[in-house]
């Protein structure tokens, strides 16, 4: 399979395949950001934005991407699926292309909420890796979709998903200026076990579907839908 075949059908896709992505100095060069901005809650907030003219992200099979598990130690979920059938591992690694496939790409920031406005001709958008950050998405008055990654690595589980929501919040209410309401989140231990990442895929019928997908330390791998709009 390849990776055209994971954006027309990820869930089934991953049902065969574990995947990991992380940023890449390929996929950072088909983005440009805006200046980093402190946050009331003691977190950075930073805009990305893909650049109109590309290139435009894309996935490269075969080379481990920065934070992957090595290949050695990744436990497959076979019961889930076929019987005495081990899973496929593919690992992919983030590339840039000049052909826009709809996809987006979030980059990650430690200690920071980075966010971006999906619109164009995206159909489908990602973030990641995930190993206890939390994801939004939220909603605009104009129909827009907004995308966000929030990191707080100190504090303990507890404390760390408390600041991370923190943030999300300053960013809506205090920049963006929308409701929380029209926000919907993806927390560590309640939408995802362990390290992953997060997609929203635009459906024909115009609505946008957020799902996260990870591998816990027991090897157990789930695709979780968390919103809609």
């Amino acid at each position: 399979m390849t990776f055209q075949a994971f954006l027309n059908n990820p869930k089934g896709y991953l049902s065969t395949h574990e995947m990991y992505i992380a940023n890449s100095p390929a996929v950072l060069a088909c983005m440009r950001s805006d200046n980093a901005h402190a946050l009331p809650g003691g977190l950075t907030r930073q805009r990305w934005r893909q650049r109109p003219a590309g290139p435009f992200p894309t996935f490269v099979a075969g080379g481990a991407p920065v934070g992957a598990k090595p290949v050695g130690q990744v436990l497959h979920d076979t019961a889930r699926h076929l019987p005495f059938v081990g899973r496929k591992l593919l690992q992919y690694g983030l590339g840039s292309t000049v052909g826009d496939l709809g996809l987006r790409y979030l980059p990650f920031n430690p200690n920071h909420v980075t966010y971006m406005r999906v619109h164009g001709a995206a159909t489908f958008v990602m973030t990641g890796p995930l190993t206890g950050c939390t994801i939004a998405a939220v909603r605009g008055g104009a129909g827009e979709i907004w995308f966000i990654h929030s990191n707080q690595n100190g504090g303990g589980v507890a404390g760390a998903i408390a600041a991370q929501l923190q943030g999300i919040t300053d960013l809506v209410t205090g920049v963006l200026g929308l409701l929380m309401a029209n926000v919907i989140t993806c927390t560590y231990l309640t939408d995802y076990d362990g390290f992953g990442f997060v997609f929203g895929r635009l459906r024909p019928n115009g609505v946008w579907k957020f799902y996260s997908h990870a591998t816990s330390q027991a090897g157990n791998t789930a695709t979780r839908k968390f919103g809609q709009f």
